[in-house]
């Protein structure tokens, strides 16, 4: 059984895993959004493979909406209400976004 605690990828690799730019990995680390577990005297940066749902969780922030910043001080934070409350909030806010962008269209077809 592979256990995902000691399992680290470098940074190209990890980029490649999430489906990101090896820049935006370093871009998140320099801002404090999410950083590597490991860095060696070098500098090379070593991600854990249980840290993708980190990255998985700031993609889906990103596509509802929020901020970079929002993003960092959700995840500085974060609970399961915390969660619920965010993506209630969001849905409702993607809703009336729904809502006017069909009102549009049909006042387009007339």
């Amino acid at each position: 059984m592979c256990e995902l605690n000691n399992m680290y990828v470098t940074a190209g690799k990890f980029s490649k895993i999430c489906g990101i730019s090896k820049q935006t990995l370093i871009f998140y680390d320099k801002n404090k959004i999410f950083s590597p577990e490991k860095v060696d005297g070098n500098g090379y940066r070593y991600y854990n493979l249980n840290q993708f749902d980190i990255i998985v969780t700031i993609q889906a922030l990103k596509s509802i909406g929020l901020s970079l910043e929002e993003i960092r001080e959700f995840l500085q934070k974060r609970t399961s209400d915390d969660t619920y409350e965010l993506f209630s909030q969001q849905s409702a806010h993607l809703e009336e976004s729904v809502r006017q962008l069909q009102t549009l269209v049909e006042m387009m077809k007339i």
